[in-house]
């Protein structure tokens, strides 16, 4: 037999104001949380306000004043450019009309003559010069990665894998100079190129934390800690300035200039990229890579590539030439008086 016993009143009314107490703390905590939010957004804003307002623009860049061994003979800074090497990319023979062909190996031995190649250079130019300094530009697209799918299927080796070895043998260039010179300084300003990001879409602000080839350099930077010898100056931006003497060279990959899909009408698109960003700094040389052509402006130089010829350079109609980078030398109280290209195949 079941008794109902009547709920006693004041324990619905308990329970009602308890719940009732529960439903307003929430509503103060949300209001909490919002205001809370709102704060921290204001305090974000304020910082960047004041910090923008305290910002000062700094145009002072890297100098460089080469030793001199008070010889005759006047002194001059080879600028070496490396970039483009395309480490872990295939090309097959057949879809180049036998015109190149490249792997992993391939690239290892087109490394290999550029080192030798710029060694004679450098030792032929100690004949007429004092060579104290070199500036080695590391300008990016070492790595090919996986920006496109069908990277994925064609290349040798992995973005990750393909990093490791373009670090090594980049360690490698630099320790054949050190070791079969007497130079005592290298500085190697980097840019990061397009093929190293890690993103479908090139970023602008955060492109540097989103690419390999920086990620490569800075541990590159770390190794050479101890060196007195070596510097690096790597970029987290896309442009990098560096003086050698009263020079202002600057130096990036290439790819924020537009080509229209091939190398025809590319000196007008460098020139007006240039006229643009000497509004803001004027250079006296503009380093260049992406375009996989050598060629010699009044004021800028563009690298070729140590990949060669590729079923993309070929189906846009780019010049067919020889894998090898160019060198620049710079000679002090003169002028850019000796521009080639160094050989690597």
């Amino acid at each position: 037999m079941f008794i109902n016993e009547p709920i006693e009143q004041d324990v619905v009314g308990q329970d009602q104001a308890v719940q009732k107490l529960k439903k307003k703390l929430r509503d103060i905590q949300a209001k909490y949380n919002q205001a809370l939010k709102k704060l921290t957004d204001t305090e974000q804003t304020l910082m960047r306000v004041l910090n923008t307002r305290a910002y000062q623009p700094d145009y002072t860049h890297p100098l460089i004043v080469p030793a001199t061994d008070g010889s005759d003979l006047p002194t001059v800074v080879p600028i070496l450019l490396w970039s483009d090497w395309h480490v872990g990319e295939y090309v097959n023979p057949n879809t180049v009309n036998q015109a190149n062909f490249f792997d992993a190996d391939v690239a290892r031995q087109r490394a290999l003559t550029l080192f030798k190649n710029t060694l004679t250079a450098i030792q032929m130019l100690q004949h007429s010069y004092t060579i104290d300094t070199l500036v080695i530009w590391l300008g990016g697209d070492f790595i090919t990665g996986y920006i496109h799918e069908e990277l994925q299927e064609s290349n040798t080796m992995s973005p990750t894998q393909e990093s490791i070895f373009a670090m090594e043998l980049i360690q490698e260039g630099i320790e054949h100079l050190l070791n079969n010179t007497n130079i005592s300084g290298i500085y190697l300003p980097c840019n990061f190129g397009n093929h190293g990001r890690l993103t479908e879409k090139t970023k602008v602000s955060t492109a540097h934390i989103n690419n390999l080839e920086w990620m490569m350099y800075n541990i590159l930077a770390d190794r050479y800690r101890d060196d007195p010898r070596v510097h690096f100056l790597v970029c987290d931006g896309h442009i990098l300035y560096l003086n050698v003497w009263d020079k202002v060279l600057r130096f990036t990959h290439g790819d924020a200039v537009s080509s229209g899909g091939s190398t025809v009408g590319l000196t007008g698109s460098i020139s007006r990229w240039i006229q643009k960003q000497d509004n803001f700094i004027k250079a006296d040389m503009t380093f260049f890579g992406h375009f996989h052509n050598t060629l010699f402006g009044k004021n800028f130089t563009t690298n070729n590539c140590l990949i060669g010829a590729t079923p993309y350079s070929i189906r846009l109609g780019f010049a067919v030439e020889p894998a090898e980078q160019a060198m620049v030398v710079l000679e002090q109280g003169g002028s850019f008086n000796l521009r080639l290209g160094i050989a690597a195949q």
